[in-house]
Formats: structure tokens, C-alpha cells, sequence
């Protein structure tokens, strides 16, 4: 069933994939356990940093496929049929979900919210592309911040390309330009009321996260042999950063940091960043049910991320009094919480994400772009 999707995809970067997945659905199952499992506050930013390596993942990826085309996107039609192919990946899934969080927010959240913005800012990816957005469907911050990047970048490089077909020239421009731009508004703002919504869900402020990742990528490029004898030591000196920067989230006054708005979203995407040498060279793992384990994971992550929040909203409302109350009842609902998350994500992509990816490569226009 799943052997077309697999076939391109290294089992490194899935284990990276449903981790991130995994620290996502995990810090949000914790709120029904915290009564009963203290230590579980220590888990409770791994949603955060699990987007985060998202964003560093869909980096090194779709890096990947603009470098391999590299002075192709001098040409209109490859620049278009890339962003065709990234578009029939992520806008189906988000705009199905969007339309279910619509009732969900109103009969079961029942959010005192205005969703006018839904019918032009959520589907155009504006709701918190220069401030806050709004509480309708929150997790969609993260695809807001994809989006601009996969339309961005690209556009840079096309336009590079048309005074000059240096390619790394371009593309090391373009790469200075995503990182420093998003530092200097950050430099510039006033200490957000919120440091996660006010700064890290905001687009202008985040471009950069995606930027390291496509840095890692050029490297993988240019330098294979290098990064292959150096993945372990960036493995050990990334995950030392990954650690020291989560540390930091319980030891930091986030709003009225100044290092906290200005670095620490760019250290923690560079940590992220070191670990892909390392997990792009793992082709597998046991050979066997692990790796298809981790494949199907890092498959269904996507519709898992976009319904593991209406599934926890709904569980908290209906049954978070009483998990905070019972041992065995906050059990309960938070293994419901991850069934139902899972076995919705796997089911989605079965009947309506797969559809999507298999129409890319019916498309012309998509012929010269690699899947991903």
C-alpha cells in the first residue's frame, strides 16, 4: 500500500519527523496527567519544539528539490510547477481541516470569535502574517509560516537567477536575506505580551526557521563527505543545543527577554539543523516492522498534527474535570486522546491525502520536480 510513497524517504529523517509529531500530540495529552504525574511539566514545551523541527525538516526537504533544480529556476514554469507540487501537499489537508474547525469552534469550543477572516485570511495563510491571529484554529499558525516561506524563497531565486546564473551566489544571498531579515524585526519590536504569539506565531518574525533547514541541505549538497564524517559530532554538539535551549524555556522570563526574542527561536531551529546530517544518512533502521512503523508515523504526521487540538478541546471539555479528579479516568482519556489523534491522521491520509500526492505526478507542470 505504501510502497510508491516510501520509496524516496530515508527512515532518519521519519524517526526526526515523528518525534516531532510525538512531542507534539505528547505535550498536549499531558494536560489530563499533570494532576497525576508531576514530572510531566517537564514535557509540556515539547509541542513547541516538535514544530520547530518541523519547520527544519520541510527546510532540508524542499532545500533539497530547489538545489537540485538550481539554475532551472531561472525559468518561470519550474518555479510555478514547484510551488504546484508544494501546494497539492499542504493546502488540501489544511483547507479540509480548516472547514471542520468552523463548526467545531462554534457548537463544540464554542469560541466567542469572529471567523469573517475565514473566508480570505485563513485560506490565504494572512491571519498571523504580521501580528497575532486569532484563537479559530490555532494550530494553523505553523502552515502560515511554511506557506510564505515555499512562496518566498523560490520567487528570490528566480528573480537572482535572471542577473546572474551563479546559482550558490543566489542562493547564498537569498539565504542571508531569509535569516537576517526576520533577526532585525525581532531586534526591532517591543517585548511582546505574549512571547508565543506575539513573536514565535507571528510569519515576519519566523521565516527563518525554515531557512536552516535549506541551509543543512546545501551543505548535504556541496559538502556530502564532510557531513557524513562530521554527522555524529554535529548529532552531539545539536542536541547539546536542542537541550541547553529547552532548558531555557523554564529558566527565562520569555516576554521581557531580550536574548529570548531575538535568538533563542533561531538556536533552536540551528540545533535542529545539526541533527539532519545524522539522520540523512540512515537508509533504515531494523529492516522490518520499526521501519515501517516510523515511515507510516512520519506519513500520517501531518492530518495528525492538524486534528490532535479539536480531539484535546473536546476530550478537556467533556472530560478534563473529571481526569483531574481520577487517576485512571485522565488514563483514559489521554490514551483516547492519542488513538483517536493517530487513527484519524492514518485514516485521512488513506482516503484524502494520498489522493493528492499521487495526483502531483499526473501533472506536467510538476514532471521536473522531485517528490517530497
Amino acid at each position: 500500500m505504501y510502497e510508491s510513497v516510501v520509496r524516496h524517504r530515508r527512515v532518519g529523517l521519519d524517526l526526526l519527523r515523528s518525534l516531532a509529531i510525538g512531542g507534539v500530540v505528547l505535550s498536549h495529552g499531558m494536560q489530563f496527567l499533570y494532576a497525576h504525574v508531576p514530572w510531566g511539566f517537564w514535557l509540556g514545551h515539547l509541542g513547541s519544539f516538535g514544530v520547530d523541527l518541523f519547520f527544519v525538516l520541510s527546510g532540508f526537504l524542499i532545500g533539497g528539490i530547489l538545489i537540485r533544480l538550481g539554475p532551472g529556476l531561472a525559468k518561470g514554469h519550474a518555479v510555478l510547477g514547484f510551488w504546484v507540487r508544494r501546494w497539492l501537499r499542504t493546502i488540501p489537508n489544511y483547507w479540509l481541516f480548516l472547514a471542520l474547525n468552523v463548526p467545531f469552534m462554534l457548537f463544540v469550543w464554542r469560541l466567542d470569535v469572529h471567523i469573517g477572516g475565514f473566508f480570505w485570511k485563513f485560506p490565504l495563510f494572512l491571519q498571523n502574517l504580521t501580528g497575532r491571529g486569532p484563537p479559530f484554529f490555532p494550530e494553523s499558525w505553523t502552515l502560515s509560516v511554511e506557506e510564505w516561506f515555499y512562496l518566498i524563497l523560490p520567487a528570490m531565486l528566480w528573480l537572482g537567477l535572471k542577473f546572474t546564473l551563479r546559482f550558490d551566489r543566489v542562493f547564498l544571498v537569498s539565504a542571508f536575506t531569509l535569516l537576517a531579515v526576520p533577526l532585525c524585526l525581532r531586534l526591532a519590536m517591543s517585548p511582546p505580551a505574549l512571547w508565543s504569539v506575539d513573536m514565535r506565531q507571528v510569519v515576519i518574525y519566523r521565516l527563518d526557521a525554515c531557512m536552516y533547514g535549506v541551509l543543512a541541505a546545501w551543505l548535504q549538497a556541496r559538502m556530502p563527505d564532510s557531513m557524513h564524517r562530521m554527522r555524529y559530532v554535529l548529532l552531539v554538539l545539536g542536541g547539546a543545543l536542542v537541550a541547553w535551549t529547552y532548558h531555557s524555556f523554564y529558566t527565562l522570563d520569555l516576554e521581557h527577554s531580550w536574548f529570548a526574542r531575538t535568538w533563542l527561536s533561531s538556536l533552536i531551529t540551528l540545533g535542529m539543523a545539526a541533527l539532519l546530517p545524522w539522520a540523512n544518512s540512515i537508509g533504515t533502521i531494523s529492516g522490518g516492522m520499526l521501519d515501517r512503523l516510523i515511515r507510516r508515523t512520519a506519513l500520517w504526521s501531518y492530518s495528525m498534527y492538524l486534528c490532535n487540538v479539536p480531539f484535546n478541546v473536546a476530550l478537556d471539555k467533556f472530560f478534563g474535570a473529571k481526569a483531574q479528579q481520577s487517576t485512571a479516568v485522565a488514563w483514559m482519556v489521554f490514551a483516547s486522546y492519542l488513538i483517536l489523534t493517530t487513527g484519524t491522521g492514518a485514516f485521512v491520509y488513506a482516503v484524502y491525502e494520498r489522493r493528492f500526492l499521487r495526483l502531483r505526478d499526473r501533472i506536467p507542470l510538476c514532471a521536473e520536480v522531485e517528490p517530497a
